[in-house]
């Protein structure tokens, strides 16, 4: 494969009951085929006319535009079904925050602007890592994502404040 060909999008159209329930009018999700998806964060990495994900150069395709964050309202990351993806700014996107899935935390959007995280928080997440807390419990208890937790613990995170 040359530098200027790519690899074709193929998907294959699965239905969803909850789509039904999320009241999305389409209820079928196209789930890529030819791309792999990250099962652990639902994202498609590509390389498409300066995308870094297959899911925002779908919404560019459709909508000829170019938001600062694509979100999925199926909340199927590995989906591709333009009338399932809806551009905002990153202020919306942190309003818009799903409801929990059972057993695990919100979707913290801050995870990747570093604002998911307020003070309050800050402060009994470092208290309980010094109680020896591990991270998923802490994640799950303070509502964050346990990957800032750990980064709190390491010190990569809210190194001040």
């Amino acid at each position: 494969m040359s530098g200027s060909e790519q690899k074709p999008i193929t998907y294959k159209k699965v239905y969803y009951e909850k789509n039904v329930e999320l009241g999305l009018e389409d209820p079928e999700c196209w789930e890529c085929t030819s791309h792999r998806c990250r099962a652990h964060n639902g994202t498609i990495p590509c390389n498409r006319d300066g995308f870094r994900f297959l899911h925002r150069w779908v919404f560019w395709k459709e909508y000829d535009e170019i938001p600062e964050v694509v979100e999925h309202l199926c909340e199927n990351g590995c989906c591709l079904n333009p009338a399932h993806l809806l551009g905002m700014t990153v202020e919306e996107a942190k309003l818009l925050r799903p409801p929990a899935r059972w057993g695990a935390p919100p979707k913290p959007y801050g995870t990747m602007y570093r604002l998911a995280v307020s003070e309050e928080q800050l402060a009994e997440c470092r208290k309980m890592l010094a109680q020896g807390y591990d991270a998923g419990t802490i994640g799950r208890k303070l509502a964050i994502s346990y990957r800032i937790v750990r980064g709190i613990a390491r010190g990569t995170l809210y190194r001040h404040g």
